[in-house]
């Protein structure tokens, strides 16, 4: 993932293709379990790719990564 100088997202990379965000459809955040030793900080967002493709993805607050929310 590549984020502008605002936070936003620019890119996002799929195996080995780099695509362009074109869209930002909905965006939110959760922070849960504050008690444990790791509590669950993130920011999603529901990203419209220049492919047509739409996916969820989440910067994890703790350790700053990006991930693919993936369903089943």
């Amino acid at each position: 993932m590549r984020e502008d100088e605002h936070h936003r997202l620019e890119t996002v990379t799929l195996g080995r293709n780099r695509l362009r965000v074109e869209n930002t459809e909905d965006q939110w955040e959760i922070d849960e379990e504050w008690w444990r030793i790791r509590p669950t900080s993130r920011a999603y967002y529901d990203v419209l790719l220049e492919d047509g493709q739409t996916l969820t993805i989440f910067r994890d607050a703790v350790s700053g990564k990006w991930y693919q929310q993936r369903y089943e």
